[in-house]
């Protein structure tokens, strides 16, 4: 993307035009407070998007949208509590890759105006494209102008098939021309007859078309050049040729040269920079981030993911001596946003994996960051080989590098052969990194080799089964962990992490099946979301469940071995892992009859199954029968493994909470996660008394292991949000505080040589919300151990496990000097693990005057902050109580700068306002629970209290 761009300011007329309607018939002045909120923010979402940001920022006429939902998506999305797993987490400081839903879902913490500047900032400074449509609209209302319809024929013409890339590329790292020179010729095929037509897609890239040569493979002779043409809404190169291709099965081969920008927007081919740790000197580095449109900012290409092609790349580098040129070896068949090209000083580390072939597998970072490369060296290779085994399928490719980036907008990138991350998913320093960020770092490591199989060797044809990429790869993380690491018991916390987050999303009518079609690039990145992720990855764990786990690797091998190098729809999955099924006998053949008999004079129930035949006289030989005493507790969705929720009648739940109270451990720890995540969540809906959900939390002072607490203290988040400026308040903090002090006693504020990693990661949870609910001891051991930092700057004695814990509590509870203190060790620390939660705690503040700082700081290039980081930020201040008024205010005084910080906001401003259709979701999630929250104060909050009170 051009680094200039045109500044639009806001007219004040096309603002009041755009809400005179709203202003003439008013509010609804209903009784409750939110109704004006719903009817302002109802009003905003024009003909199927939030078409024109300038009116949604300074928009007059409603208010009280300055609070927009306040907690409300906070609490329903993301809680308050740390993902343990994925760089995801509610701060929006862990971001996972290329999703600019789930970074959305970090930042709707407070209004849904944050939220849709942060999904442009971050999808468009991430790895989406957005398109540069123009135009004006049409018809309608003259009032509120009709925003243009949106692009959807946005695929390339069928008649074409790449096969080569030969990229010659050029980059200039020198400040004042961050340039790139490029020469590329394209090897294709031609599959349907009779076309003068060759498509390519191009974005920000100036081709030189008096180069432009079309010719048939082996021919000197170039086929003539009628003309070309650039269609920016659907950002296509087009050449017209003076004849038509011959019929198919004809090799052709296309040249060009071209120039473009290495832009400091985060995708496509950009530059990122750092200072070195002995000159303190700015070193810059070029770096790419393709998926899923981008890499057509970087070379003219056929830019979808079914079209797979080799490539041989060349990069030049500008050396005191002249250009030195390194070639590249020829590729496998691979899409084009797998592409990747790092050009850097960086150092490396190298290790063999234990497969027959001795993998070459590297880890690259600054020199200075060399120390913290460890950890990943260590677990890489053994879950490359892990995979190699479970899939059956040897890793096709000679080597894996791994590199960090200073500024990267995705947590990584599975790039073939060269996975970029973000520092803080792959550097891990001993004594400073927690263990949390050590769990995280290995799961993002898991994901990302997962994808060099799912994704890379075979990859979807189109974005609608991106499921497949993203699903497979978030479930199978966690058999690449526990094989390498599985003393982190990580598959134990599979229902916390993924299952029951996605279960809040999935909840909502504005949520979305797993397989979507996609038809505009904007669409692409809207399904970069839990639902992919979370949501796929749960179905895929279903299925191995009732396959069994032998026909399901047996399956999984056959559809790559037999789909590699090649792309794929999720019918063929379906097809392989029925076919293996079948052979193994793990389906069973016609449907079965559930039939229930009551003995109401022995008080029992008795389910029969049986298969179901139509000749009643045929004789099935697999009855089985299931009688069940009427006062013994029943379970469903043993270890959840399905992906349903599971409610009974109040004297079966009555039986559980009785059982958990007297010997919960009887019941599997991921079932009784699923007893406590049901319950909350059935009574949020209405389903379940309030008297019963809460009673089944009632036993929790006697739990001890983490993924119950997990599941409870997410359900309690929302509670301590909706209650928190309510009389039921302080009751519900002495509810909490006797629940969790014996854990918090029993566990200890400091650790311990015993512990093992869940025992570490709830220590966490517990001090978090001990020190919420005001228990004494924590908030005194809190503010001494980050007073004793701060005499001794030097020496951190603060366990590295709850640093993120202490360092917000202390600030929260400080004055300007505890910030100014925190600030300084920001900036000299050089681990992007600690950096970030120092970044997130200063948000932690009370005081006004400091956050209005720190939001000044956020977009200042010359603060320290890096601009991957300055919007979560914005976020993390936003999502605060006493932030949310502050940082909509912030936006709103300061969105011209913003604009120019964040570069293709301007644009985006200049060209397709009406784009925020691609963010509608978003805001049509935000306003239904807007509405969910009213309801559940309005049915539960009475209940609620009166339990309290008890």
């Amino acid at each position: 993307m051009s680094e200039t761009g045109m500044k639009k300011s806001v007219d004040p007329s096309t603002v009041s035009k755009a809400v005179k309607k709203k202003e003439e018939a008013g509010p609804k002045n209903g009784t409750h407070p939110y109704d004006d909120i719903l009817w302002c923010g109802g009003h905003l979402l024009v003909d199927g998007g939030i078409h024109d940001i300038n009116v949604w920022i300074v928009d007059p006429a409603c208010p009280s949208l300055l609070i927009a939902l306040n907690s409300l998506v906070l609490d329903s999305f993301m809680g308050n509590e740390e993902s343990p797993s994925k760089f995801r987490s509610d701060n929006g400081l862990f971001i996972k890759k290329k999703t600019a839903y789930i970074l959305i879902a970090g930042v709707l913490a407070s209004l849904v105006a944050v939220a849709l500047l942060t999904y442009y900032i971050g999808v468009n400074g991430s790895s989406s494209t957005g398109t540069t449509t123009e135009g004006e609209g049409g018809g309608g209302d003259t009032d509120t102008p009709k925003p243009p319809a949106k692009i959807t024929d946005v695929r390339l013409p069928t008649h074409l098939k790449p096969e080569l890339y030969v990229i010659r590329l050029l980059p200039f790292l020198e400040p004042g021309n961050f340039t790139i020179d490029g020469h590329i010729k394209i090897d294709f095929k031609c599959i349907e007859d009779g076309s003068k037509n060759i498509t390519l897609h191009s974005f920000d890239i100036d081709v030189n078309t008096e180069s432009l040569v079309v010719k048939k493979k082996g021919s000197d002779t170039p086929i003539g050049v009628e003309s070309t043409n650039y269609d920016k809404e659907r950002e296509f190169f087009i050449t017209i040729l003076s004849e038509s291709l011959e019929k198919k099965g004809v090799d052709y081969e296309m040249e060009m040269k071209f120039t473009g920008i290495l832009g400091d927007n985060l995708k496509g081919f950009y530059r990122s920079s750092y200072k070195t740790e002995d000159t303190n000197e700015l070193e810059y580095i070029a770096v790419t981030q393709f998926q899923p449109t981008d890499a057509r900012r970087a070379f003219p290409c056929f830019d979808e993911p079914g079209l797979k092609a080799k490539f041989k790349i060349t990069i030049g580098l500008d050396r005191y001596t002249g250009y030195v040129f390194d070639e590249f070896q020829e590729s496998k068949p691979m899409s084009t946003y797998l592409v990747a090209m790092v050009v850097s000083k960086f150092e490396h580390r190298d290790e063999l994996t234990e497969n027959q072939d001795e993998t070459k597998f590297r880890i690259w970072a600054r020199k200075s960051a060399m120390d913290q490369t460890g950890f990943a060296k260590e677990i890489g290779p053994k879950i490359l080989k892990y995979f190699e085994d479970f899939f059956g399928v040897k890793y096709p490719l000679p080597k894996q590098d791994m590199i960090a980036i200073p500024d990267f907008a995705a947590g990584a990138m599975e790039n073939w052969g060269l996975i970029t991350y973000r520092e803080i998913a792959l550097l891990f320093k001993e004594k400073v990194s927690s263990i949390l960020s050590k769990q995280k770092i290995a799961t993002v490591v898991s994901h990302e080799l997962a994808h060099q199989w799912f994704g890379n060797l075979v990859t979807p044809k189109w974005w609608t089964d991106l499921w497949l990429n993203e699903g497979f790869a978030s479930y199978v993380e966690y058999l690449g962990v526990e094989a390498a690491r599985p003393e982190l018991k990580f598959m134990d916390q599979f229902v916390y992490v993924d299952l029951q987050h996605v279960f809040g999303i999935d909840a909502l009518e504005s949520s979305h099946p797993i397989s979507i079609p996609v038809k505009n690039p904007s669409e692409i990145n809207e399904i970069f979301d839990k639902i992919s992720y979370s949501k796929g990855a749960s179905i895929i764990r279903m299925m191995q469940h009732f396959l069994t786990m032998d026909s399901f690797k047996k399956g999984l091998t056959k559809y790559l071995t037999e789909l590699k190098f090649d792309a794929a729809e999720q019918d063929d999955l379906w097809r392989h892992l029925t076919e293996q099924a079948h052979i193994d006998e793990k389906l069973p053949k016609n449907c079965h009859l559930v039939t229930i008999t009551r003995n109401y004079e022995l008080n029992t129930l008795s389910l029969t199954q049986e298969r179901f035949l139509l000749n009643t006289n045929g004789k099935s030989n697999d009855t089985h029968n299931y009688n069940i005493k009427a006062n013994t507790p029943v379970i469903f969705n043993i270890q959840e493994t399905g992906y349903y929720r599971v409610n009974y009648d109040d004297n079966t739940w009555n039986l559980i909470v009785d059982n958990l109270k007297t010997k919960h451990e009887d019941i599997h720890v991921t079932n009784r996660a699923q007893i406590i995540d049901d319950a909350l969540n059935l009574a949020r809906s209405g389903r379940l008394d309030y008297n019963i959900s809460l009673s089944v939390t009632s036993y929790l002072a006697k739990e001890n292991n983490y993924v119950p607490w997990s599941s409870a203290l997410t359900g309690m988040s929302y509670l301590e949000k909706m209650l928190r400026r309510t009389a039921a308040y302080g009751n519900f903090k002495e509810y909490i505080k006797k629940l969790i002090t014996p854990i918090y006693n029993d566990l200890g504020y400091e650790p311990k040589d015993t512990d093992n990693h869940l025992e570490k990661l709830l220590r966490v949870k517990v001090i978090d919300w001990a020190c919420k609910v005001g228990l004494e001891d924590c908030l005194n051991r809190v503010k001494g151990d980050f007073d004793t930092w701060k005499a001794s700057p030097d020496i951190n004695k603060i366990g590295v496990d709850i640093r993120s814990k202490v360092y917000c509590y202390a600030i929260a509870e400080g004055s300007q000097d505890e910030w100014e203190f925190l600030w300084r060790q920001y900036l000299q620390s050089d681990v992007a693990s600690d950096k970030v939660i120092m970044l997130s705690a200063l948000s932690c503040t009370k005081e006004i005057w400091l956050l209005n700082r720190y939001l000044q700081r956020a977009i200042d290039p010359k603060s320290g902050i890096r601009k991957q980081d300055g919007n979560g930020i914005i976020s993390s201040i936003a999502r605060k109580t006493i932030g949310r008024d502050l940082a909509f205010d912030f936006i709103r005084q300061n969105w011209d700068k913003i604009a120019n910080y964040y570069s293709q906001l301007l644009q985006f401003k200049k060209s397709h306002e009406h784009e925020f259709s691609s963010a509608t979701r978003t805001a049509e999630q935000a306003i239904e629970i807007t509405k969910n929250n009213i309801a559940w104060m309005d049915s539960s909050y009475k209940t609620i209290q009166e339990w309290l009170n008890k």
